[in-house]
C-alpha cells in the first residue's frame, strides 16, 4: 500500500536555518512503523 504523509508548513517548525522545515516527530514515528511493515511511505510538505 502506498501512503502519503503530508506536513503542512508551520513557522514554529524548523531547524536553526531560516526557511528549513522538518517533519514532525509524530509523522516520522508513524512513517517508520509503516515502512517496517512493508508499505511505501512518501513524506510531502
Amino acid at each position: 500500500m502506498r501512503i502519503l504523509l503530508i506536513n503542512v508548513p508551520h513557522s514554529a517548525i524548523g531547524s536553526r536555518l531560516a526557511g528549513e522545515h522538518l517533519p514532525p516527530l509524530g509523522l516520522l514515528s508513524i512513517g517508520g512503523v509503516l515502512i517496517d511493515q512493508g508499505h511505501k511511505v512518501i513524506f510531502s510538505s
